[in-house]
């Protein structure tokens, strides 16, 4: 029914790959240890939520994921029931206003599952907003990092270098040694940070696409089932017939897209779960 080739098709093998990598991005995240930036601390708690939500959306993509998986292996049925002359067109049409009914349910479904993602990315995005704002702040802050660095760099060298005249000098190079690796620990680490959000925010919006192009399946599942009904209440049943060859090939590889997705989103799922247990 759907072609392959165009543009809306659902990639499930794409948004197997995206929830999987997503999963991960927000678990490195929650790896992230700061102890002295109660800012960044705050945001990781925040982005934690997210994940929560991000897990559960993956769970619920997982039951698209079936249904799709379903609604092909009955369209195959009913392509088959269409070779077979002794199958009439009511019941052909009464098998179709079934599929009808369930196309427009998984719609429904698809939508909120979008609408789930879409919000995910607002959420992240607020917190992005606020990090940027603060790097904004402290943009100033980090020069003057770096160019503490550099001074307690050259300390220590000062230090060392007078460090047989004097113990005060020794005491200098030892605090100032300490004092530039502080800083550039904070430096790494909000880096480091800023990098995994960046990455999951401007991300999603693949997920958002797909998930989309869930929506668009569906609808044009209605929009041909439709015609089907119509075709057959029109005696048409020849033209069902040329039809159903297309249904089938097309709900095959439909089929053979979703097979795999519960399976691996499922084990993705679990070792995330686990990840969260050993934290």
């Amino acid at each position: 029914m759907t072609d392959t080739s165009n543009p809306t098709e659902p990639d499930i093998n794409e948004l197997q790959k995206e929830i999987i990598k997503f999963i991960e991005y927000f678990a490195q995240i929650s790896r992230i240890r700061v102890k002295d930036n109660k800012f960044i601390q705050e945001k990781i708690k925040q982005i934690s939520i997210q994940r929560v939500k991000f897990r559960k959306f993956a769970e619920e993509s997982i039951s698209q994921g079936l249904k799709m998986c379903n609604h092909a292996e009955d369209l195959i049925v009913f392509a088959e029931c269409c070779k077979d002359d002794g199958i009439s067109k009511e019941d052909l049409t009464e098998s179709l206003r079934l599929l009808l009914n369930d196309s427009k349910l998984y719609k429904s479904e698809a939508t909120l599952l979008r609408k789930q993602i879409e919000n995910i990315k607002n959420s992240l995005g607020r917190i992005a907003k606020e990090i940027s704002e603060y790097n904004d702040e402290i943009t100033k802050e980090q020069k003057d990092l770096s160019d503490r660095i550099d001074t307690e760099n050259k300390k220590t060298d000062d230090a060392k270098s007078s460090a047989k005249r004097t113990e005060r000098s020794t005491e200098d190079a030892e605090a100032s040694s300490i004092t530039s690796t502080r800083l550039r620990k904070k430096l790494s680490v909000k880096e480091e940070f800023s990098q995994y959000l960046r990455v999951i925010h401007n991300g999603l919006d693949n997920i958002i696409n797909i998930v989309s192009h869930c929506e668009f399946y569906w609808e044009r599942q209605i929009v041909e089932i439709e015609d089907i009904i119509n075709k057959l209440g029109r005696g048409e049943q020849r033209m069902t017939k040329v039809i159903s060859r297309t249904i089938l090939e097309k709900s095959k590889k439909t089929r053979a897209n979703s097979e795999g997705y519960s399976f691996n989103v499922r084990q993705a799922i679990n070792r995330d779960l686990i990840a969260v247990r050993t934290l």
